[in-house]
């Protein structure tokens, strides 16, 4: 009792022995205290290197303790120390997981901002989340490092359910939700400690729905980036039993890309937190203005105007390109059967070496609740587009459509004087064209030779540019047969190397 009170209950006053047994005799009485000599001893005994035995004005055997975080830190771990195997493992593991806790407790975190894809997918910023002590734990456990930050995500929001939001566990629960929009599933993973609730998950689209920094908040302004527009069709059967109340509006994204061809990292903007709110509330003013069109129909059109085809026959250089087709086509003269010949596109994958263009940037924008078709859903778009390019610093921005809404789009544009450039989609693109090759070639002969290779059937889907694939392998196909072909008939018609020569120049223009 007495070695307690002088380790820490006595304020810090120097005693001597005669004080200390003084007191111990106030306590217990005189007959069972040692003398002064013995009690010298017995603190000796105890304590060793950390008593010390001093003078301090006039005053004689001053006890001094010093460096005592150690002896009282050594002394408790040897006294509470047991004598049975399985008693002490669990002594050592009950007291590593106080530590672990206590550790976990002191982390702060906040919880005012939902996590960004980086944060969630960077290993040194989850390193960083999860408690060092915790951390280090694991990492005697599980040699896995996605596994054992993972799990160290999962045992930090199991130990403080709402004061904190774990990275991983929020992108389980977020991805779970838009891949199978299942309730219940999240619900399932967040009870087993896997995810966020599925509350959280409803919260968090509250949130992005309240966020009020823009649309194209992680978008660089021009000319770092260039950005151009994509709108088509968008179909979702909500009630998929009767065919009744399905959904049918106008989508919209930007795809971005950097002009300096680096892949620098996309700016990720942390989603403030906030309450759920009434979803009325939520959805108030968050939408695309419609502007109505009152212009009829293909008045834009009629506006157009075509220069005459020989303004189109002025000299210019061919591209670089060029020479790339060339020297593929050239191949099918010299076949070697130990090295078979590769075909446009794993020719080009072989020669495309060196710095590329960054990766683009998607980025959904939002719907519009009408028919697609319609012209005033049409005009909002186009205008909504022009509207978002000048808070990117673009001039004239460009907007893509498949090839029924285009012609649609090119009237409004004219009609009511917009300053968008609509442009037929890449793919609709390649449908026009294959289905103007079939157009042209009609009767030479070259359903014949297709039908060698495809179905009748097939065949007439190709020339009117559908089945894209197979007719764009067609297609190939009969441009090498026919580029082995012609030396080998120096005699062949002038009509026959005309529309060889037709077929060959459509092929340069695509390339």
């Amino acid at each position: 009792m007495m070695c307690e009170w002088l380790e820490g209950n006595n304020d810090g006053e120097l005693v001597t022995v005669g004080e200390l047994r003084q007191k111990m005799i106030g306590m217990v009485g005189e007959d069972a205290v040692y003398k002064t000599r013995t009690i010298k001893e017995q603190l000796k005994a105890k304590y060793g290197d950390h008593v010390l035995f001093t003078s301090s004005r006039g005053r004689t055997d001053v006890i001094c303790l010093r460096d005592m975080a150690s002896f009282i830190l050594h002394e408790k771990w040897q006294s509470d120390r047991q004598q049975n195997v399985h008693d002490e493992s669990i002594r050592v593991v009950s007291s590593a997981a106080d530590l672990i806790i206590n550790d976990i407790k002191e982390k702060q975190y906040m919880t005012d901002t939902y996590p960004t894809t980086t944060e969630i997918s960077d290993t040194d910023n989850l390193k960083d989340w999860i408690p060092p002590l915790l951390l280090l734990l694991m990492e005697k456990i599980i040699p896995d490092e996605v596994k054992r930050l993972a799990l160290c995500n999962a045992i930090v929001q199991a130990a403080r359910p709402c004061s904190c939001i774990s990275p991983v566990l929020f992108g389980v629960a977020v991805e779970m939700d838009h891949t199978f929009g299942s309730k219940w599933l999240v619900t399932e993973l967040a009870r087993l400690g896997f995810s966020l609730s599925y509350d959280e998950v409803v919260r968090y689209k509250h949130s992005v729905l309240q966020d009020n920094s823009g649309m194209l908040r992680e978008i660089d302004s021009y000319p770092q980036t260039f950005t151009q527009f994509a709108a088509d069709n968008v179909d979702h059967n909500v009630a998929t039993l009767d065919g009744k109340g399905t959904f049918h509006g106008m989508g919209i994204v930007a795809i971005s890309t950097r002009s300096d061809n680096t892949a620098a990292e996309v700016k990720r903007v942390a989603v403030k937190r906030v309450k759920k709110r009434c979803v009325t509330d939520v959805v108030c003013n968050k939408g695309i203005t419609v502007h109505q069109y009152h212009v009829r129909e293909k008045h834009g059109l009629t506006e157009l105007s075509f220069h005459p085809l020989h303004s189109l026959t002025n000299a210019y250089v061919l591209p670089s390109m060029m020479n790339l087709d060339i020297l593929w086509s050239s191949g099918w003269l010299f076949p070697d059967a130990a090295r078979p010949k590769s075909n446009w596109s794993g020719f080009m994958q072989h020669v495309s070496t060196g710095e590329h263009s960054s990766v683009s940037q998607v980025s959904l924008l939002p719907i519009i609740d009408l028919n697609p078709s319609d012209l005033t859903c049409i005009h909002s778009t186009l205008v909504f587009v022009e509207e978002q390019a000048k808070h990117l610093n673009i001039a004239t921005p460009c907007v893509t459509f498949d090839q029924p809404l285009w012609i649609k789009a090119v009237d409004v544009v004219r009609a009511a004087n917009l300053n968008v450039v609509c442009r037929l989609g890449g793919f609709h693109t390649i449908m026009s064209f294959l289905g103007s090759v079939g157009s042209v070639m009609n009767g030479s002969g070259l359903s014949d030779v297709l039908e060698t290779v495809y179905g009748p059937n097939v065949v007439v889907h190709m020339l009117h540019g559908k089945a894209v694939a197979r007719a764009l392998r067609g297609n190939f196909l009969v441009d090498a047969a026919l580029t082995v072909l012609i030396p080998q008939f120096t005699d062949i018609s002038h009509i026959c190397c005309e529309c060889v020569f037709v077929q060959t120049q459509q092929w340069c223009v695509v390339v």
